[in-house]
C-alpha cells in the first residue's frame, strides 16, 4: 500500500471516488458472476488487443524503443504485455469480490506509477480503452442477451470499472511526474477526506515559483559570474605582471650579485698588489737604510778628507813657494770634500723623503687591506642578502605563478558554471511564466 499512503488514498476517499462514478453493489452483482468468463476470455482478448496496438505506427515505435532499452526482443516484450494485459482484465471482474478495495486501487497505482518510468504517452493508454470495450463487448457471453438490458448493463460496469482504473493510473502518472520533478508530495497541504491529487492547484502553484525564483538565481549567478570571470582575469593580468616584474627583479638581482662578485676579486687583487707593494716597500726601505750607511760613511770620509786637506794647505803654506802646488791640490780636494759632504745632505734628505712616502704607503697599503676586508664583508652581506632576495622572488614569482593558475582553474569554473547556467536557464525558461494562479 505505499503508493496510497503516498498518495493519501484511504478507504474513505476511495469510497467517494466509486460513488462519484455510480460504482457499487449493483455492479459488484453484475460482473461477480462473469468472473469464470473473465477467466476464460481474458487471454484471446489481450492477444487481439495487442494485434491492434502491433500494427499501429506509433505504438509499434514505441514497443520497439522500449524493447531496446530493455534489451529484450520484441516478441518477447510481447508475451510479457499480452500476459499483464491478461491479469489485468481477470482483476477488473475479480474486483468485485472486495468491492475494488484499497488493494485493487494499489495495483492500479503501481500501473501509473510504471506508465511514468517508461514515458508511455497517456494518448495512447487512454485511448485504448476504446479498443479494450469493443473487444470486451463482442466476447461478451450471447446468453445476456437473453435477458433485457442486462447485456448494457454489464457493460456499462465494466466501463465505470475501466473509469476508476484511469482515475488511478493518471493520478499515479501525474503525481509521479511531480515527484519526478523533486516535489516532496508529503509536504502538501491536505483537507479532511482528500487526497493529494486535490492538491495539484498547490502544487503547480510551488512549482511555478520555485521556476520563478531558480530562473531569478540562474540571472544573479550568471551576472556574479561575469563579475567573477573579469576578477580572475585582472588577477590572471597582475600575476602576468608580478612575475614579469619578479624576473626583471631577479636579472637585476643577479646582475648586482656578479658586480659584488667582481668587486670582491679586484678587491683580492688590489690586496695582492698591495702586498706585492709592501714587500717593495720593505726592500725599498732596506736599500734605502743601506745607502744611508754607505752616505755616513762617505760623510765621514769627506770630513776626515777635509781635515788632511786642511792640514796639507798649512803644511803647504809653510813649505812656501816649494808646496804651492800641494796647496792647489789639497784646496781642490778640499772642495771636493766639501762637495761630497754637501751631496750626503742631500742624499740624506732624499732618503728621509722616501723613508717619509714609503711610510705613507704602508699606511695607505694597510688602509686598503682593511678596506678590502670591508668589501669582503660588505660582498658577504650582499651575498646573503642577494640569496635572501633571491628567495623571496622566488617565493614571489611562485606566488603569482599559484594565483595564474588559480585564476585560470577559476576561469575554467567559470566557463563550465556558465555552461550549467546556460543550460538552466534554457531549461528553466521552457517553463511559461505566469503571475496567474
Amino acid at each position: 500500500m505505499e503508493l496510497s499512503r503516498t498518495f493519501g488514498i484511504t478507504e474513505s476517499n476511495l469510497a467517494a471516488r466509486r460513488e462519484f462514478i455510480r460504482l457499487g453493489p449493483p455492479e459488484q452483482r453484475l460482473l461477480r458472476p462473469l468472473i469464470p468468463w473473465a477467466r476464460r476470455h481474458a487471454a484471446p482478448i489481450a492477444r487481439e488487443f495487442y494485434d491492434w496496438q502491433f500494427t499501429f505506427g506509433p505504438t509499434v515505435a514505441f514497443f520497439e524503443q522500449m524493447a531496446r532499452k530493455q534489451g529484450i526482443t520484441l516478441e518477447l516484450l510481447r508475451t510479457r504485455l499480452e500476459t499483464a494485459q491478461r491479469d489485468y482484465l481477470i482483476e477488473v471482474f475479480e474486483g468485485a469480490d472486495e468491492g475494488w478495495g484499497l488493494d485493487y486501487f494499489e495495483r492500479r497505482l503501481q500501473v501509473g506509477h510504471v506508465h511514468d518510468r517508461i514515458d508511455l504517452p497517456m494518448k495512447w493508454y487512454l485511448g485504448s480503452y476504446a479498443e479494450y470495450e469493443r473487444l470486451i463487448a463482442r466476447h461478451l457471453p450471447r446468453r445476456l442477451r437473453l435477458v433485457p438490458g442486462r447485456r448494457e448493463r454489464v457493460l456499462r460496469a465494466i466501463n465505470q470499472v475501466f473509469s476508476l482504473d484511469q482515475q488511478a493510473v493518471c493520478d499515479a502518472y501525474m503525481l509521479s511526474v511531480l515527484r519526478s520533478m523533486g516535489l516532496k508530495l508529503e509536504l502538501l497541504g491536505k483537507g479532511r477526506g482528500e487526497d493529494r491529487s486535490e492538491q495539484v492547484g498547490e502544487a503547480k502553484h510551488r512549482i511555478r515559483t520555485t521556476v520563478s525564483e531558480l530562473l531569478s538565481a540562474t540571472r544573479r549567478i550568471s551576472r556574479s559570474s561575469g563579475d567573477l570571470t573579469q576578477a580572475t582575469r585582472a588577477v590572471n593580468a597582475g600575476a602576468s605582471e608580478v612575475a614579469s616584474a619578479m624576473e626583471q627583479m631577479t636579472a637585476s638581482i643577479e646582475n648586482i650579485a656578479a658586480q659584488s662578485a667582481r668587486a670582491a676579486d679586484e678587491a683580492d687583487g688590489g690586496v695582492r698588489i698591495g702586498e706585492q707593494v709592501k714587500a717593495q716597500m720593505a726592500e725599498l726601505e732596506a736599500t734605502a737604510e743601506n745607502i744611508d750607511d754607505i752616505v755616513r760613511l762617505i760623510a765621514k770620509v769627506a770630513q776626515q778628507t777635509n781635515l788632511l786637506a786642511l792640514n796639507a794647505s798649512v803644511e803647504a803654506a809653510r813649505a812656501g813657494a816649494a808646496g804651492r802646488g800641494f796647496a792647489v791640490v789639497a784646496e781642490q780636494v778640499k772642495k771636493l770634500a766639501e762637495e761630497a759632504a754637501r751631496a750626503t745632505v742631500r742624499i740624506r734628505e732624499s732618503i728621509d723623503s722616501l723613508r717619509e712616502r714609503v711610510g705613507d704607503s704602508l699606511k695607505l697599503t694597510g688602509e686598503m687591506a682593511d678596506a678590502v676586508v670591508s668589501i669582503h664583508e660588505g660582498e658577504q652581506i650582499v651575498a646573503t642578502a642577494v640569496q635572501q632576495q633571491t628567495e623571496a622572488v622566488r617565493h614571489v614569482a611562485n606566488s603569482a605563478l599559484d594565483s595564474s593558475n588559480s585564476a585560470h582553474r577559476i576561469t575554467q569554473t567559470v566557463g563550465s558554471l556558465a555552461e550549467i547556467i546556460a543550460t538552466l536557464d534554457r531549461a528553466v525558461s521552457s517553463f511559461e511564466r505566469r503571475d496567474d494562479a
